[in-house]
């Protein structure tokens, strides 16, 4: 039982916990008032005729009203559950889209390197090799100038260095293969001209021969006309006279040629 204290009981144990409390303490709180009253029920009585009136003990839900709940309940959840695995599949893509370009990434680089060590391998024997080269022609150059005769001075000498003559070679490969070309050049248009001599010479004799034939077919139209003037004088009209000249063609043609052979 909680027992009630008296007013002087309380105001000595107010100022016990004055001197109590620090000085930089806050103020204490005041103390909670507690009613004398009776508590309420946690659950009242229903109304009358609560039944009868259509409602439920659900606060006026009905039973509809409850499945369109737990279907939109269910539905939250299955939209969250998709969502969710939406999620865990796009970072499973990613994931494996950056697996695959660090893999892809890495492959390069591997042969990046492989081929830098390829290429510095190779300049580096290209380099041994010119300096080798270049000894051994500085070893040649200095036995060539000892067997030299004593009366060529060391002055009038010049040495040459291999790619001075390295590029005069190319120089020299390059040329002949000018002239090699410049001379199958002027093979081909020789052949060519000598081919349009022997078709200029065709067409001269065949234009000749059809000069000659022609100044034949001159002449002998010159003959026969000469020869048919005196039967074309008798004549008195024009249409009898070309008559006369159809008719007698042939036969003058005979004579004439009989002439010829004769």
């Amino acid at each position: 039982m909680s027992t009630t204290l008296s007013s002087l009981e309380l105001m000595l144990v107010k100022i016990q916990q004055i001197e109590d409390q620090p000085k930089d303490a806050p103020p204490a709180l005041p103390v909670r008032p507690v009613s004398r009253a009776r508590l309420p029920r946690a659950r009242k009585n229903l109304p009358f005729n609560f039944y009868k009136s259509g409602c439920e003990e659900n606060c006026g839900f009905s039973r509809q009203r409850w499945y369109s709940v737990v279907r939109g309940e269910n539905s939250r959840r299955e939209h969250w559950y998709r969502i969710t695995r939406l999620t865990a599949i796009v970072v499973i893509q990613k994931h494996i889209r950056e697996w695959y370009a660090y893999r892809e990434l890495k492959e390069r680089l591997a042969a990046v390197v492989c081929l830098q060590s390829g290429i510095r391998g190779w300049l580096s024997r290209n380099h041994f090799n010119h300096i080798e080269h270049e000894q051994k022609l500085k070893i040649e150059n200095e036995k060539d100038v000892r067997n030299l005769p004593k009366d060529i001075d060391e002055k009038d000498l010049v040495l040459v260095q291999h790619f001075v003559l390295v590029d005069l070679q190319k120089q020299a490969l390059r040329m002949e293969a000018k002239v090699r070309k410049k001379n199958n050049e002027n093979s081909s248009l020789k052949m060519r001209l000598q081919k349009m001599e022997r078709k200029w010479q065709e067409y001269e004799e065949r234009m000749k021969s059809l000069e000659k034939t022609w100044q034949d077919q001159l002449t002998y139209i010159q003959v026969s006309s000469r020869a048919a003037s005196p039967s074309l004088a008798c004549l008195d009209s024009p249409t009898q006279d070309i008559m006369t000249l159809l008719i007698d063609w042939p036969r003058l043609g005979r004579t004439d040629c009989r002439e010829k052979r004769c």
